[in-house]
């Protein structure tokens, strides 16, 4: 074996038939996962709890001879060895957390992968997220997510700190690119698509930044102030679905305050809204050293006697489970804090409860290591590859006005990953269709900042400037390519629906031109009259289409309840009765079919009881 594992055989081999046998030595596998979990806390001492509430960092640490009792790790970057290697590398760490626990809990193994498995050099590069949003494609991301996640299950990895759910409706903030964009509904369907393969590969996706993570003037980690019904109707949409569509089992909160509280102690985010009004059943991550609040967010320290306690508990008393990065030197703190009664033993209990299920529901428990074989045959594969150039051209938020006046064209990249340069020779060239469309609204000028498509009405009754126009450069959705399309026969199924019920709406798409292409369809919902100001019009539902040259097909779209209309403060979901409209284009700018249905209340008791809230 390789001489990078610093235990012996012996020792190796006890691992791994331990590990094998943790749910058959004391609770059957096929009991339920709270059963499991419950039993392991009951002989669990203290200090083994405690250092399931902390977390290693493996490159920042050292290389000591043995990893301290934690949760997890994040594995050292390694580009120079073979995947193989690599695999048995990490193998041979996890070991070490195995051997070293009492009762032979394995450890989280934790990496960043927004773009491909970063903690393998040699791993498939990916267009970042801003650019797999350009495609408007589901289907896509899911191909790019599955991909990814069959590369970082290969080299043990099972919790990775993405997809950055965050809307980018200011393109001054500096991680744009990591977002896919401004609008809530692409941001909802296309994290709910990157999460699914995850979780099927037994992948935790810690969702991020939960909520905001940049302030006024796109200002990076500066505090936010969003009333409530805004956060559940906009900001929290992303993060629902991945939750209760995806299955996410990992939240990351901002590293800044929100309405005043920092997101990591602040129990109506962490508890309230993600945990009881949503269902959550996973693990609350820290982002790196965020829990470190009272020096950050310039608070009064409590006054105990170890600050660094101080500061993590208000975060764990809130809802968080694990305190990223290097935090392991928590763990004889809060075990003496425990015995003296200063750290609620049941807010010990909780969090390791929370952090032994996602273990168990990933599978980490019963089979936590990576399989050498499958990371030589997964990692850069000639499979990945080619989804890697298949997923490359988007555009990028950038003033146009000094070179618009001279060319014929603007062709804009993001981020592309390791095929951009030959997806952007094809389309060039003209071989290969310009695809993307935008992600977020072009603005003008920057005077125009913040701007997006879906914003409210003025109390002029229209957003006005005196001396620029209003309307974007490009809007939201906009897109060329070397054909032409025209939309006709939009239809809708029912002029009439009663709140909850489906609106099914079909419509004609035609490439009009002389080759193939790709056109997004795009529908908007406009709601004008409701108990709250609702957005002049917003994204909800959109398609991708590929046809040859001449043909057309007809599509069928639907919208749900939550497609539909908004959220109080209280988080509860309110639908007025009334004509909807919708309008259908390839943007935010170019709609040029629209139909109405009114939808009404579902039954004469509730009709009453809606009237009385007006």
């Amino acid at each position: 074996m390789s001489r990078m594992f610093p235990i012996s055989c012996h020792r190796r081999v006890l691992g791994i038939v331990a590990a094998l046998l943790i749910s058959s030595a004391a609770v059957p596998a096929a009991d339920p996962v709270d059963q499991r979990v419950q039993d392991l806390l009951a002989r669990m001492s203290i200090k083994e709890k405690a250092g399931q509430l902390v977390h290693y960092w493996r490159d920042k640490d050292g290389e000591p001879d043995a990893i301290p009792l934690a949760a997890g790790f994040r594995p050292p970057v390694r580009g120079k060895v073979s995947p193989r290697e690599y695999a048995e590398f990490i193998n041979g760490l996890q070991r070490q957390v195995i051997d070293g626990s009492p009762n032979l809990i394995p450890a989280l193994i934790h990496d960043e992968c927004l773009h491909g498995a970063t903690a393998y050099a040699r791993a498939t590069s990916f267009p970042q997220s801003i650019a797999l949003a350009a495609s408007f494609d589901p289907e896509l991301v899911g191909a790019v997510a599955a991909a990814i996640a069959d590369e970082e299950r290969s080299i043990g990895v099972r919790l990775v700190l993405a997809p950055v759910l965050n809307l980018s409706r200011d393109p001054r903030w500096g991680r744009t690119e990591e977002t896919f964009g401004e609008s809530p509904r692409l941001a909802a369907d296309l994290g709910v698509a990157y999460v699914k393969p995850f979780r099927e590969r037994g992948i935790a996706t810690a969702l991020k930044h939960f909520v905001s993570n940049y302030g006024d003037g796109g200002s990076d980690s500066a505090a936010v102030f969003i009333e409530p019904s805004e956060l559940h109707n906009v900001w929290f949409k992303p993060f629902r679905a991945a939750v209760q569509q995806g299955g996410a089992l990992a939240v990351m909160p901002c590293y800044n305050s929100v309405n005043g509280r920092p997101a990591h102690a602040n129990p109506w985010l962490l508890t309230t809204v993600l945990r009881q009004g949503w269902g959550f059943d996973g693990i609350v991550v820290s982002d790196y050293n965020a829990w470190q609040i009272h020096g950050t967010h310039q608070l009064l320290p409590p006054g105990g006697p170890d600050p660094r306690l101080d500061d993590v508990l208000p975060c764990y008393r809130a809802g968080m489970d694990l305190p990223l990065h290097h935090s392991a030197g928590l763990m004889p703190r809060i075990a003496a804090a425990v015995q003296e009664r200063r750290f609620p033993v049941a807010v010990l209990d909780a969090a390791t409860g929370r952090i032994l299920r996602t273990k168990a529901l990933l599978g980490v428990l019963d089979q936590p290591f990576a399989d050498p074989d499958q990371a030589e045959k997964v990692m850069h594969c000639a499979e990945h590859q080619k989804l890697a150039k298949r997923a490359a051209v988007a555009g990028s938020p950038v003033g146009l006005a000094p070179v618009e006046s001279s060319v014929r064209a603007v062709l804009t990249t993001w981020y592309g990953g390791e095929a951009a340069g030959t997806a952007l020779a094809e389309v060039l060239a003209g071989d290969a269709e310009p695809g993307g469309r935008l992600p977020i609204t072009w603005p003008r000028h920057g005077g125009q900042i913040p701007i997006y498509h879906d914003l409210y009405p003025s109390g002029r009754g229209r957003i006005h400037y005196g001396d620029l126009e209003s309307s974007p450069r490009f809007p939201f959705g906009f897109g060329l390519g070397y054909t032409t399309w025209t939309l006709s026969n939009l239809t809708v199924e029912a002029a009439t629906v009663k709140a909850g019920e489906p609106i099914r709406l079909s419509v004609q798409v035609a490439n009009t031109g002389k080759r193939a292409g790709s056109q997004v369809v795009q529908v908007y919902v406009a709601q004008r009259v409701a108990a709250r100001v609702l957005p002049l019009q917003r994204l909800e539902a959109f398609r991708r289409v590929d046809l040859a040259a001449g043909e057309q097909r007809t599509i069928t779209l639907e919208l749900g309840p939550d497609n539909l209309g908004w959220y109080d403060a209280d988080g509860v979901r309110h639908l007025d009765p009334g004509v909807v409209e919708l309008r259908v284009g390839t943007s935010a700018g170019h709609l040029p079919i629209k139909a109405s249905v009114t939808v009404g209340l579902a039954d004469a008791g509730a009709r009453k009881e809606h009237e009385g809230t007006l």
